[in-house]
């Protein structure tokens, strides 16, 4: 908690009244792409603005025509795009890479088109102040807003809380830990999305501001679940989520099962590679590649399994989604959350990463047992309740009013 006066009226209960923040303003690279961060801004958004208060989604750049995705969003939500166009990959220059002409030259295309974006944001940080919180839910928004003269623990300026959305072993492996201990060790909070990785960040990497909230899912349309002899998959066709791996696995299992379908729906850049590979596997009759799909909970009421084969994972609200609707996950061990998320045997199946055999084996079994199934689905649905829209937004305030000096603070990790 920092020293400043509270605004607002002293009433308790939930919207701006009872946080003293009256805008919230959610940054990160893109508000409208096909994946995790942005539709958790999505959520969060429509969440808040029906608490009560001013949001506002900044997004760094465009999506991509192949990434982007149509959110249903709350008029009454703001919503701007910082770049016009997607910038140029960054380029890190070594030693040696300042002898070559044309990395200098596409560094130098990068680091302008950056100034450009920081000056576009620089009128908008100036009018935040301390009714405002930031919430910055990736390492690149901290390294626009900074530059723009964002200075966490002002006064005078707004509140700012940083997120990590992926987990702390990810970090490692995609090299930014760095960049987060250098961005986000001054934010009056820094948010993993498991109490695991909170932990971790805070020992391995002294962010002694670190905490964890899990991310919602939204209000769900129930209607009566239709259920088909379906495995689904709702992610991206890229390399992180390694779909090789489910199809690889789908081919052992598929000939046992000859009624038994497998509908992998996303988009992405190896769409054209996963057709392929579902040729030469020849399971062309059995495996099919959807596209994106407007409306998700429809494809899992209709599914009997869901699978995820990522490389790594922060918290995959996909698994939460499909708890959501009676549907256990068969899942590789890909980070902690996925273990916050499935209790292996009581709520879905977690197998080794990489581990094909293991893949097959959780399938099998959940193909082969309808009680199983269905029991594993009732205690998923049961346990998806932490992760509703409400309890999240009630947690998101307890952080707001903490910040604000509004409630007794209490341990960082809990």
């Amino acid at each position: 908690m920092r020293g400043r006066p509270t605004v607002g009226d002293e009433r308790a209960g939930q919207g701006p009244g009872s946080t003293g923040i009256r805008r919230i303003a959610l940054v990160g690279i893109e508000h409208s792409r096909l994946g995790g961060v942005a539709g958790f801004m999505n959520t969060l958004a429509n969440g808040l603005l029906g608490r009560g208060y001013e949001v506002e989604i900044i997004g760094l750049q465009p999506s991509s025509p192949g990434n982007a995705y149509a959110f249903e969003r709350d008029p009454g939500i703001t919503v701007r795009t910082i770049q016009e166009s997607i910038p140029p990959d960054w380029v890190r220059l070594d030693r040696l890479d300042r002898l070559n002409p044309r990395k200098v030259a596409a560094a130098r295309r990068w680091q302008r088109t950056r100034d450009r974006g920081v000056a576009k944001l620089r009128p908008i940080v100036s009018g935040w102040g301390p009714e405002t919180l930031i919430i910055c839910t990736q390492i690149q928004g901290m390294e626009y807003l900074v530059p723009a003269g964002l200075e966490p623990g002002n006064p005078q300026g707004p509140y700012v809380i940083a997120q990590y959305h992926g987990s702390r072993q990810m970090s490692v492996a995609v090299g930014s830990v760095r960049r987060l201990r250098r961005w986000c060790a001054n934010a009056d909070r820094f948010l993993a999305l498991t109490p695991t990785d909170a932990e971790e960040f805070r020992i391995r990497d002294q962010l002694n501001n670190t905490g964890f909230i899990y991310n919602p899912v939204p209000r769900q349309r129930h209607g009566p679940a239709q259920r088909e002899d379906v495995v689904v998959s709702l992610n991206r066709y890229d390399e992180q989520k390694s779909l090789d791996w489910l199809l690889r696995a789908w081919a052992v299992v598929s000939p046992d099962f000859p009624q038994w379908r497998l509908r992998l729906y996303g988009e992405g850049p190896l769409r054209d590679e996963l057709a392929v590979l579902i040729h030469e596997l020849g399971v062309s009759g059995t495996a099919t590649l959807e596209g994106i799909t407007s409306d998700p909970e429809s494809v899992l009421r209709r599914a009997k399994i869901y699978a995820l084969s990522s490389q790594d994972e922060g918290l995959p609200l996909t698994i939460v989604e499909a708890a959501v609707a009676g549907v256990p996950t068969v899942s590789f061990d890909c980070a902690p959350g996925i273990r916050d998320l499935i209790d292996d045997g009581v709520n879905g199946v977690v197998v080794p990463k990489n581990h094909v055999s293991g893949l097959v084996t959780g399938l099998r079994q959940l193909m082969a047992d309808d009680a199983l199934r269905e029991r594993l689905g009732v205690r998923a649905e049961q346990d998806s309740g932490r992760f509703a829209l409400d309890t999240v937004l009630d947690r998101w305030e307890d952080e707001m009013r903490e910040l604000t000096g509004r409630s007794t603070p209490r341990p960082a990790v809990v």
